[in-house]
């Protein structure tokens, strides 16, 4: 308070004249008036000097109060007025922690001064974007905060993680293998766990675990790192499979290792087991003819044996027959006691054929012959009658033969054809009219399946099923539409899918796959069963005969025809002087009819004036004349049946021939003759007449 205030208020209005007094004894100067000495703050008005008087209002403690020496109020006061935050008087200082300012704000960050609950302030300097300084809310830098900061390697903020690859870590790290996340171009991270001695684990490089990294693993069998070979013997593969036979290393222990070129079956090669190859692998190698079962194609068969089991040596050097048998390996041996009856597959009868002679084929394809020989239709070289069998000279591999009136043919395996005896009307089919003594081959045709002779001509089933003829054919028995012979084979015209074929005197016929039957040649007696017959009456092309589509064979005779059935019937047809055609009856027909009693015919044999018939039961049942004992029933007071009987004796006929005389091939491969034996075709040996059958003198 000034001078005067203090004056007025210690002395009251009494000391007022002194005071004057001594105002103007100090100045010397005129002392004022009254009214212009008296100002007193307090007293409600606002005199000059005050800034505000509300009289006892005014207040030093009261927020907005006129102060007591009439000052406004005022920051730094200390009192806290309106608009202020804060008024501590003299204590409010801008440097002291946690003091009012001096503009009474509250201490805060972004004042300069460090508070309390402050890390830091550096006022304007604070940033959050700023490397290394004071942050704005006044926290220090701090990993986490956004800002990479000297020591930290980054900083995305509320964007760093432990957990999302690729994202800076938490402690400001960048993304490591190692840390625990599987980061980009880390194939693993397992962080602490990762090992690169655990089996399984995640690699310190953070790699899966593989084979080649010197931990074995799971899957694997060894892994040697580096050291893994495929070249090395005896160390881990790169496949960290254990060294192996087949690996292509010759590890210890292996005679050899090819790898994937060892093999169990190829000759020279290391063995899957990897041993050297060698006697008794089972694989036939350079140096050996066989090897166990390995015997080179070879058979005991293809060694001159039959049916067998052939072995090879303990040495691998040559084959062992011993267990080969040599029956059945179409040689009859006859060293080895072979015979028709110890060997019939070798040395018994397979075909048959008669005529004045008869000739058979062996099953070691010999073919033999007996009977009349004027001609050299027996093929031995010579023109003398023979009554017991003779080889037919130079021919081997035959498997049909057939005769003629005086000459023979025979069918070879390679389906070939040879031809003796007589050739006058070139019956032997190879260009010439000229005879021979021993069989020539037919020429021009084709491969042959099956071959038959009439009087003199002969024809021949090729194995496309057409069917040639060739010799006489001066009533069309060549069914080539003429009457013209030839000396060369000539094709039967309209003939197809033909199956089988039958030739006897001047006729011919073929039975079709189809089951139709088909005769050409001679019908004077009807014997081409097409409803005519006489003098002078022939086809020279093939006539299908009426009978019902399931014809499964068709035999020419002289002068009639005979056919079997699929339902194992028998039809005959032509002449029927001597009851051969079988219906109780002596009438020739010109259309065939049943023969009676017969429901299981498979073969017949038309003979001369005969006919014979081979049953499923291996029975055989003749008809027709019985001159010579040709019905084979033991008598000869029947001169005729025209019904079949039953021939003696137990056959078990498979294949049966006819002319004047019948021979059969039994179930065991003997033959069986009887009948006429003028000219010893019998083959007994003798010349006397059979009326029941008598067996063929074997040459086995």
């Amino acid at each position: 308070m000034t001078l005067r205030q203090n004056v007025a208020f210690r002395y009251g209005t009494y000391s007022l004249v002194a005071f004057f007094w001594a105002q103007g004894l100090a100045g010397c100067q005129r002392a004022p008036a009254l009214h212009e000495m008296i100002t007193l703050c307090g007293n409600g008005t606002k005199d000059r000097d005050e800034a505000c008087d509300n009289g006892t209002a005014n207040s030093d403690t009261t927020p907005d109060a006129c102060r007591t020496d009439c000052r406004n109020p005022a920051c730094g006061d200390g009192v806290r007025d309106t608009g202020e935050a804060c008024d501590d008087g003299a204590a409010n200082s801008d440097t002291t922690p946690d003091a009012c300012r001096t503009d009474c704000r509250n201490p805060s960050c972004g004042d300069g001064f460090q508070d309390s609950g402050e890390a830091c302030d550096d006022g304007a300097a604070n940033s959050d974007t700023t490397p290394d300084v004071c942050r704005t809310d006044c926290r220090n830098p701090a990993c986490g905060d956004g800002v990479r900061d000297t020591g930290e390697a980054c900083d995305d903020g509320t964007a760093n993680s432990d957990t999302t690859p690729d994202a800076c870590r938490t402690d400001c790290r960048n993304p490591s293998c190692g840390d625990g996340v599987q980061d980009s171009g880390e194939a693993c991270d397992n962080g602490t766990a990762n090992s690169d001695t655990t089996p399984d684990a995640c690699r310190t490089d953070c790699r899966n675990p593989s084979c080649g990294d010197g931990v074995r693993d799971t899957g694997e069998a060894c892994d040697d790192g580096a050291a893994n070979s495929d070249t090395t013997p005896d160390t881990c593969r790169t496949d960290c499979h254990n060294p192996a036979c087949g690996d292509g290393v010759r590890d210890t222990g292996e005679a050899c290792d090819d790898g994937a070129a060892n093999s169990g079956t190829t000759p020279d090669a290391c063995r899957t087991d990897c041993r050297n190859p060698s006697c008794g692998d089972g694989v036939r190698d350079s140096s050996e003819v066989c090897d166990g079962l390995e015997l080179n194609g070879a058979t005991c068969l293809s060694e001159g044996f039959a049916d067998g089991d052939l072995g090879c040596s303990a040495d691998c050097t040559t084959l062992d027959t011993s267990g080969c048998e040599t029956c059945g390996n179409g040689r009859c041996d006859l060293a080895d006691g072979e015979g028709t009856l110890t060997c019939p597959t070798d040395c018994g009868w397979v075909d048959l054929s008669a005529s004045n002679f008869t000739c058979g084929v062996k099953g070691d394809g010999t073919a033999w012959c007996w009977g009349l020989n004027a001609s050299g239709q027996l093929g031995d070289g010579t023109t003398i009658d023979r009554y017991a069998s003779v080889r037919v000279n130079g021919l081997n591999g035959a498997r049909k033969i057939t005769t003629g009136q005086e000459h023979s043919c025979a069918l070879l395996e390679n389906g070939s054809i040879w031809c003796w005896g007589r050739n006058y009307n070139g019956q032997f089919g190879n260009g010439t009219t000229t005879d021979s003594l021993v069989p020539v081959p037919v020429s021009g045709l084709g491969i042959a399946v099956s071959i038959v002779a009439g009087t003199l001509h002969t024809c021949a089933l090729l194995e496309d099923r057409t069917v040639w003829c060739w010799g006489a054919n001066f009533v069309g028995q060549l069914g080539d539409g003429s009457t013209i012979a030839s000396s060369i084979p000539v094709q039967v015209i309209g003939l197809t899918e033909v199956r089988m074929i039958s030739a006897h005197g001047v006729n011919t016929c073929a039975v079709k796959a189809d089951g139709t039957a088909w005769c050409w040649g001679d019908n004077w007696y009807g014997q081409l069963g097409d409803g005519t017959g006489g003098i002078g009456l022939f086809r020279t092309a093939p006539f299908e005969i009426p009978l019902h589509p399931s014809v499964i064979g068709v035999f020419t005779g002289d002068l009639f025809t005979c056919a079997v059935k699929a339902d194992g019937t028998a039809w005959c047809w032509g002449n029927n002087s001597n009851g051969q055609l079988g219906d109780g009856t002596y009438w020739d027909r010109f259309s065939p009819v049943q023969v009676t009693g017969l429901n299981d015919a498979m073969f017949i044999a038309p003979g001369a004036h005969h006919a014979c018939s081979q049953m499923g039961s291996g029975e055989v049942w003749c008809w027709g004349s019985n001159h010579y004992g040709t019905l084979g029933i033991g008598s000869e007071s029947i001169m005729a049946s025209n019904v079949p009987v039953l021939v003696l004796g137990d056959l078990d006929a498979i294949e049966i021939v006819a002319a004047s005389h019948n021979c059969v091939i039994s179930g065991d491969r003997a033959v069986w003759c009887w009948g006429s034996n003028w000219a010893g075709q019998l083959g007994d040996g003798t010349t006397v007449n059979r009326i029941v059958p008598v067996p063929v003198i074997d040459p086995y």
